[in-house]
């Protein structure tokens, strides 16, 4: 229909024009909420060309359904006009987006109404919900299960009921389905590789105040791994590629753990450069004997090497889209976590490794609940077309490395005294890391400052320097006064296997006072 559409358009344009008419310049109207710029970047069409050229139609017409396919504005409003004098014309695109939702309003009402409301910065979406009486969960149960007693399967879900009538649940739906897949996960972890558990009977009891709610399993039949077939491998030997499968011939097939298995055998590959490895796994069971065989169909691809890493600073949008932003901590601290050089083998091992090490610096952003733990962003391999090499990119996301606090207190030995402390892990972007603190009262003072460098001139060698000044006057009611000053030296070399040796040197000075004791 766009399509059909844009030809009569640009059979009109074509109708209209004269020759010599030549494109000055091109414009976008109609846009509310987007960026004109989103437009032009897709418009092809170039200033200077005839505007009445068949090449330069053809180009308008296609630069239409572009900006039809960006999904934001109306292909049936889509229009082009052309303005200016006779032979130089400016090409305006003209368009009218989609409403966007700007707000989202809810309220109470005897039933449930959607309105939507049309403004100049979008539609305001009013929902009016009747939420109707929370439901208590009176009994769970299973229907089909023949393979596992009631209460087997009511230790792998969380929907079930209190003992006490006082403290009965609230029926969860979204529980109740995360607890359908993980019955599911139960009877693949047991060789039931056709069960299928679905939502059974729901029936409302106790004057409609309660609810029995039951799953209904069809279970299959159970299967033990068969034969294990392996077509395409030439790196490595069979009994390389089968090490890693701990589920072995006449064994209950455990489909879970065989994933994970086949992800092991993937890290054989990864770890001598074939990063683009493509293992294709088929189990085709026999219902009558209860087999099922494993088919390994493998592609591995060529080996690569490291060209090169490219560093980028990246922030993240509520929508969860990435943006570039200039990073504060240096490009050679984080270079020299590396375990790879340029031209070396793409061993996916070492860049694990790598991985670790960044997220050990506590300077960066890293996945919630992954364990072990894993940069937020992380690699991102780029093979280079026609080539045996890849590039490797490396988003990161810094997070806050500072730390400052302003607190005060009281006490009958010290009385009044305001404390401070400010501490950096990454100062100037260098991984250096410092602290200072101060407490000053009438009878007590102290401060101190301490520095540490983990790559002294970018080496391996450490250096850590402490200053200290405190002073304490009249503790306990007794004319008494104290007062030290020192500091501390250490130089310290990093060994492998995450270990360090260090040598350090103190030194203090001290008096005291004591004016009168009773």
């Amino acid at each position: 229909m766009i399509r059909v559409l844009t030809f009569i358009l640009f059979l009109c344009l074509t109708t209209t024009a004269s020759q010599g008419q030549v494109i000055g310049e091109i414009q976008v109207e109609g846009t509310k909420t987007s960026d004109p710029a989103e437009v032009l970047k897709v418009i092809k069409t170039k200033v200077g060309v005839s505007l009445q050229s068949q090449l330069t139609q053809r180009s308008i017409s296609e630069d239409l359904t572009r900006i039809s396919e960006l999904e934001r504005y109306d292909p049936l409003s889509l229009r082009v006009e052309t303005r200016g004098s006779e032979t130089l014309k400016t090409l305006v695109f003209i368009v009218k987006e989609y409403p966007v939702v700007s707000d989202i309003r809810y309220s109470g009402n005897t039933k449930y109404k959607k309105k939507a409301e049309e403004t100049d910065a979008g539609v305001v979406l009013e929902f009016a919900i009747e939420e109707g009486r929370k439901l208590k969960l009176q009994s769970v149960g299973f229907e089909g299960n023949t393979a596992f007693t009631d209460d087997t399967l009511r230790k792998h879900i969380q929907t079930k009921p209190k003992l006490l009538h006082l403290f009965r649940k609230k029926f969860d739906n979204e529980q109740f389905q995360k607890d359908i897949k993980a019955l599911e996960y139960y009877y693949q972890q047991h060789g039931f590789l056709e069960a299928k558990v679905s939502e059974g009977t729901r029936k409302l009891v106790k004057d409609d105040r309660r609810l029995d709610v039951n799953f209904d399993i069809s279970e299959g039949p159970q299967y033990r791994l068969g034969k294990v077939v392996i077509e395409g491998a030439s790196i490595f030997d069979r009994s390389d590629i089968l090490h890693p499968l701990t589920v072995q011939r006449g064994e209950i097939l455990d489909r879970p753990r065989l994933v994970q298995n086949l992800q092991d055998v993937r890290s054989l590959y990864w770890n001598q450069g074939y990063r683009l490895v493509d293992i294709e796994p088929e189990i085709i069971p026999d219902r009558e004997t209860g087999v099922a065989d494993l088919f390994l169909r493998v592609n591995e691809g060529q080996r690569l090497r490291l060209r090169n890493v490219q560093i980028k600073g990246v922030g993240e949008a509520a929508d969860h889209s990435t943006f570039d932003v200039p990073m504060e901590t240096k490009d050679y601290v984080v270079e020299r976590e590396f375990e790879l050089e340029e031209g070396d083998v793409l061993d996916w091992s070492k860049i694990e490794e790598t991985e670790r090490k960044l997220v050990n610096l506590q300077f960066f952003e890293t996945q919630e609940g992954a364990f072990p733990p894993k940069l937020k962003h992380g690699f991102q391999l780029e093979p280079i077309p026609g080539t045996r090499e890849a590039d490797l990119l490396l988003q990161l996301e810094e997070t806050n490395t500072g730390f400052i606090q302003l607190g005060g207190g009281f006490s009958t030995d010290y009385g009044a005294s305001l404390n401070f402390e400010f501490k950096d892990r990454n100062a100037f972007g260098r991984a250096w890391s410092y602290s200072f603190a101060a407490d000053v009262g009438s009878k007590r003072q102290s401060v101190s400052l301490t520095f540490f460098n983990p790559h002294l001139n970018n080496t391996d060698y450490t250096n850590r320097y402490g200053v200290y000044y405190r002073r304490t006057d009249k503790i306990g009611g007794k004319d008494f006064s104290e007062k030290r000053i020192g500091g501390t030296v250490a130089v310290g070399r990093q060994l492998p296997k995450r270990s360090m040796l260090r040598s350090s040197t103190a030194s203090n000075r001290s008096s005291w006072k004591i004016s009168a004791m009773t």
